[in-house]
């Protein structure tokens, strides 16, 4: 039996943006985005009602920021998987990051930064984002998964 599909939420408040990542993500078969936030609150909202392995999401949202949202989002699913992107690569917000529970931040044009190894394309494994190969989600130690 197939591995059922990562699900994806994707948070930026630039709806090109999400579309980019949307289209990109979907060429994907084994990756299924399963909604969108355009801020903060909408995306503790929308990851709390829809429970995705992962969350691509901005730091820089209106009404909270990406590292409040994280905080709240794994509070409240303590199974996904949070990608930070942002322009920004400073220390600073590399620990803003860590500290807010993200499982690795994306920082504008440089690799994916990430706390270790398989990598988001590892969900063809069954066992990035928390998913086993029964298609259960696993402990939160996933969050501990790189997203390359």
């Amino acid at each position: 039996m197939p591995n059922p599909p990562l699900t994806v939420l994707l948070v930026d408040d630039h709806s090109l943006v999400r579309r980019g990542f949307r289209r990109l993500l979907e060429e994907d078969s084994g990756i299924r985005v399963v909604g969108e936030s355009s801020d903060g609150h909408e995306a503790v909202a929308e990851a709390t009602r829809l429970q995705p392995n992962v969350v691509v999401m901005d730091f820089a949202l209106p009404s909270m920021n990406g590292a409040v949202a994280t905080r709240l989002i794994l509070k409240a699913c303590p199974s996904t998987a949070v990608l930070m992107l942002s322009m920004h690569s400073d220390a600073t917000f590399v620990r803003t990051c860590l500290e807010a529970g993200t499982s690795g931040q994306a920082c504008g044009g440089q690799r994916v930064r990430a706390r270790s190894a398989p990598g988001f394309a590892g969900h063809a494994t069954g066992t990035a984002a928390g998913v086993d190969h029964a298609g259960t989600r696993s402990a939160p130690a996933h969050r501990q998964r790189a997203v390359q």
